[in-house]
């Protein structure tokens, strides 16, 4: 049972691995957004999802909290369809009357 566990651990450990190799290599537009205070404030947090897609945008929301989607949902709403607006427009995949 302590080999099997040792085993387990061992394999999510290295699927992380691969998993932080793999997004280093992601070129698709990424959208982080953070809350300033709460867990997801970011912290250590933040600074790894920042390493991970270091091109991407990333959005400190005021007042987040601990449940960002939950308390400050429309902002968020926002921020990500100003962030489609703006990626998709920019790769003339769409036009602005779409999201109207």
């Amino acid at each position: 049972s302590s080999v099997s566990t040792q085993s387990t651990g061992k394999r999510i450990i290295e699927d992380m691995r691969s998993t932080k190799r793999f997004l280093r290599t992601w070129q698709k537009p990424v959208l982080m957004m953070f809350s300033d205070n709460g867990i997801s404030g970011g912290g250590a947090s933040k600074e790894l999802f920042k390493s991970l897609f270091p091109h991407g945008q990333d959005i400190v929301i005021k007042d987040g909290g601990y449940l960002l989607q939950e308390f400050k949902g429309e902002e968020l709403a926002e921020n990500l369809c100003r962030f489609l607006r703006k990626t998709l427009t920019h790769k003339n995949e769409c036009h602005d009357d779409e999201f109207n």
